[in-house]
């Protein structure tokens, strides 16, 4: 059994009774009493459950870390993720960049050479690229607060006019099942819109999205061509996806 699919099984098991023993767990999943404790950490890390004394209890899948924690949250998986996402442009691109720490560390490394034409909802990307030669354009909408970035009505409205070469997205979660979801339903439109419009559908995202089921629903993973992510993410869950049709890249982290 994957390990992702374990981490949905105990994810419903726990939505059903509200907590579980790692004894339960044991005989639920066939596995080790060692297998149960990393799974349960790994989860809570992804902030899936909270760990108790013997087991585990239910997490609200609507609840997503603060901006601040996130900026310093896998800081390093995501530079190297920014870094594996450059070789996806080229010269003369149309691209869109969305909002959130990891689109951030991509944005930081873009250097266009050539007419780079980039289009965002995310002030802090639109700043970040001000000094670069991109020709950047902002879509307007209503502004979130300390992640910066714009959606609703006004946003989709300009976006639906616009098409481009690569949409690079961000996700609050990666299943298989469930495909791309994220915790933000105005912003998970605005995805679902560049995503049709886009001749390519890329998603920067490390490894620990994966296995995760946010809020609400964006594309499922057969509407993306490219994930970019860290060498983080399982071998046997990169496959898993590969067998999807879409690419894996897996960026390598520094030092």
């Amino acid at each position: 059994m994957l390990q992702e699919q374990r981490f949905e099984l105990i994810r419903r098991h726990l939505e059903e009774h509200g907590s579980l023993a790692v004894q339960d767990l044991i005989q639920l999943l066939g596995v080790s009493r060692e297998t149960v404790r990393r799974d349960l950490r790994q989860m809570e890390q992804k902030g899936l459950l909270t760990k108790v004394h013997g087991g585990a209890v239910l997490k609200q899948v609507g609840e997503e870390p603060s901006y601040e924690v996130r900026t310093v949250s896998h800081r390093a998986e995501k530079q190297a993720i920014g870094r594996a996402a450059l070789s996806l442009i080229a010269p003369g691109d149309t691209i869109y960049l969305d909002g959130g720490t990891t689109m951030l560390e991509f944005a930081k490394v873009l250097r266009p050479a050539g007419s780079l034409t980039v289009f965002t909802n995310s002030i802090t990307v639109a700043a970040t690229l001000a000094t670069t030669s991109a020709k950047v354009y902002v879509t307007g909408g209503l502004l979130r607060d300390g992640e910066m970035s714009l959606s609703g009505a006004i946003a989709n409205h300009v976006t639906e006019n616009f098409f481009v070469d690569t949409a690079f997205i961000s996700a609050g979660g990666i299943t298989i099942e469930h495909g791309v979801t994220d915790y933000h339903v105005e912003e998970a439109e605005l995805r679902r819109i560049i995503v049709e419009r886009a001749a390519r559908a890329v998603v920067l995202a490390d490894h620990s999205k994966f296995g995760v089921t946010a809020f609400t629903r964006v594309v499922p993973l057969t509407a993306v061509d490219v994930i970019v992510t860290d060498s983080g993410l399982p071998e046997e869950e990169t496959e898993a996806i590969r067998a999807l049709g879409v690419e894996v890249i897996r960026g390598e982290v520094s030092g």
